[in-house]
């Protein structure tokens, strides 16, 4: 169910995207736009790390762009220094999050390839 879920979840995006930026186009609210796409982008930041932390996916390349639009929404949604602020720490911490399980799960497999000489 959760790979399904990752296939699916960018093309919907995409069409929610659309749907927003033609409603946007037509003099939508950009707080609202920007608050679904937070949404979006929270949701599926936290379903791709579940399936990193898995090993269901290797590479954290879309983790880091995820982390970005989720950063990009929250900025955009701030209402002063301090909160562009706390959503760049924010970035920083789920990056460093992510380093730490790929540097964790590099040892394992470094671990299992010696044992098994």
């Amino acid at each position: 169910m959760r790979r399904q879920l990752q296939r699916t979840m960018p093309l919907l995006l995409i069409a929610q995207d659309l749907t927003f930026s033609v409603s946007r186009a037509q003099g939508g609210d950009d707080q609202l736009y920007d608050q679904k796409i937070l949404d979006a982008a929270w949701h599926t930041y936290e379903s791709t790390l579940t399936a990193f932390r898995d090993g269901e996916m290797s590479d954290a390349e879309q983790l880091y762009l995820w982390s970005r639009r989720w950063m990009g929404a929250q900025t955009s949604l701030a209402e002063d220094i301090d909160g562009e602020r706390t959503a760049i720490t924010a970035h920083a911490a789920r990056m460093k999050t992510a380093q730490e399980i790929g540097s964790s799960r590099k040892r394992t497999l470094r671990g299992a390839i010696h044992r098994n000489r």
